[in-house]
């Protein structure tokens, strides 16, 4: 009981940091795609924001993206449309995950990164083509 207490409590003092520590499993590999545990007591707000905005694009939706970064990343995301994802990091409104693309693109997972604003909003999109 003292025991789950204190587990509580220090998950409790860290509820700041979204990811408790990452589980990697691809020892040795050039870019290792680790699983983080989550803090269960973080803000999953810039999470929730994150994933609607993947979601919108899973959909075929990139008014959001090229309001962000252009046509460029537009042309890409159509060609490979994300298809699944799972995250792979988290600090504060960073986040990244790991995506599976359709149309050709294989069984590898790529990463990408977005960036949550203050406000609730996508401000940044980067990606691994």
């Amino acid at each position: 009981m003292l025991l789950a207490l204190l587990g509580v409590g220090l998950l409790f003092v860290f509820r700041d940091r979204a990811v408790l520590f990452l589980v990697n499993w691809d020892l040795g590999a050039v870019r290792p795609r680790g699983s983080p545990v989550m803090n269960p007591l973080r803000d999953r707000g810039p999470e929730r924001v994150a994933e609607a905005f993947l979601r919108r694009m899973a959909a075929g939706d990139f008014r959001e993206l090229e309001r962000i970064q252009g046509s460029q990343f537009v042309v890409k995301e159509r060609r490979w449309r994300i298809m699944a994802w799972r995250v792979g990091g988290r600090s504060g409104g960073s986040l990244m995950y790991w995506v599976r693309r359709g149309g050709g693109y294989g069984e590898v997972e790529e990463s990408v990164w977005i960036e949550v604003g203050q406000d609730g909003s996508v401000k940044g999109f980067e990606a691994v083509y």
